[in-house]
């Protein structure tokens, strides 16, 4: 598995491997993953979420392996599907646990890639990746938790996890129906 994991990670740093990613899956997959219609990237999303949840005892020291091969091919992910983009969200609310984040500097470095990874993908990839801004919505009480972390947090940057917040605030506004603060812009395109 570590040979493996180093390949991956070596090919992850490529942008034409996170641009072949991109292209429809249409292998059969076996059946204790779960059903869905996506892209590489999406399976490859799932498969090391699969592997970080289910918390392999001999895998424990691979996980900032996994999500950093994930983080390294996120920029060029045009368009995740709804499971890859929960599995996204429900590791990054694993990580933001308050009794997590104390535990380890592993574990922050851990959150610290996984709001690299959502950075990445709104930041160059929004257009396409509706179904992951949705799931961020539905989470957004994690990132303002984050966000509201105190300042010294070690090994977390900060600066990301504000830039992903403020990117992201008009849209948490609109959930909350209208009434966010920053609307004073007076509008915007329609559509």
């Amino acid at each position: 598995m570590h040979v493996c994991t180093f390949i991956l990670l070596k090919m992850s740093g490529q942008r034409s491997f996170g641009v072949a990613l991109n292209k429809p899956l249409s292998a059969r997959l076996p059946g204790d993953l779960p059903a869905f219609r996506g892209s590489h990237a999406d399976l490859l999303i799932i498969v090391l979420e699969l592997v970080i949840s289910d918390g392999f005892s001999q895998l424990g020291s691979l996980s900032c392996s996994f999500l950093t091969i994930i983080s390294n091919v996120s920029p060029y992910c045009r368009s995740l599907c709804f499971l890859a983009s929960t599995k996204l969200c429900a590791m990054l609310e694993r990580s933001a646990k308050a009794q997590s984040l104390h535990a380890s500097e592993e574990n922050r470095q851990q959150l610290a890639l996984l709001l690299g990874t959502l950075n990445n993908i709104v930041q160059y990839q929004f257009e396409g990746n509706g179904a992951l801004v949705y799931a961020i919505l539905a989470n957004k009480d994690v990132l303002q938790q984050i966000a509201s972390l105190p300042s010294p947090t070690p090994g977390l940057p900060l600066e990301t996890v504000m830039r992903l917040v403020d990117v992201l605030m008009p849209l948490f506004a609109v959930v909350d129906g209208g009434d966010g603060e920053g609307s004073e812009d007076g509008g915007g395109g329609g559509g």
